[in-house]
């Protein structure tokens, strides 16, 4: 019976992907179709006014700053799902572990989250709420919680010495896609902490 449906599951997921692959192609289509050719004159451009200037200005520093948070979005998911599974495959399972452990963990994602982003959005206020966003889907601390371990780091060395080794785990992550085990989550809560 579960070979069946494995069976069925693996037809369906090909005829979605032979539908995914059927729309893009028919959307590149339409999209080169209606896709205005400029024309060459030998007279200048007229210069556009100014309002047009600050509008595609906005549009061109908007779009990228957009898929630069989504790119962070997605990396620190990636970072985060990973460094969970690891804690709990060493037998640290984080959404049943007590307040403070989840604190340090958000004070690492948040470490984590400053290596990512670029470096004029660092220790932002959005890129605070990401980390607890992030840190409470990911290990279950509160909200309160997670804001307090960031906002703490100075004043707790076990924070900072968390936040530090997301910092270069992230850093490593980046450049090897690992994070090594002395920069790791399980590494710096359990090292630093006395669980």
């Amino acid at each position: 019976m579960s070979d069946w449906l494995i069976v069925i599951t693996q037809a369906g997921l090909i005829g979605l992907l032979m539908l995914l692959a059927f729309r893009m192609l028919m959307l590149t289509r339409s999209e080169s179709a209606t896709a205005q050719v400029p024309q060459v004159t030998a007279a200048p451009f007229p210069r556009p006014s100014a309002p047009y200037q600050r509008q595609a200005r906005e549009a061109s520093t908007s779009r990228p700053t957009q898929l630069r948070q989504a790119e962070l979005i997605t990396q620190l998911h990636i970072v985060a799902g990973l460094q969970e599974r690891d804690c709990r495959e060493r037998g640290l399972h984080l959404p049943e572990a007590a307040e403070p452990v989840l604190r340090y963990a958000a004070a690492w994602l948040y470490g984590a989250a400053n290596a990512l982003c670029e470096p004029a959005e660092r220790h932002s206020e959005a890129l605070k709420q990401l980390v607890v966003q992030i840190a409470q889907r990911k290990t279950g601390v509160s909200e309160r919680g997670a804001l307090a371990a960031i906002r703490s780091l100075t004043e707790d060395t076990v924070h900072l010495a968390c936040y530090r080794c997301g910092l270069e785990g992230a850093e490593h992550w980046g450049r090897h896609h690992f994070v090594p085990t002395p920069s790791s989550l399980f590494d710096a809560v359990t090292s630093n902490a006395f669980i």
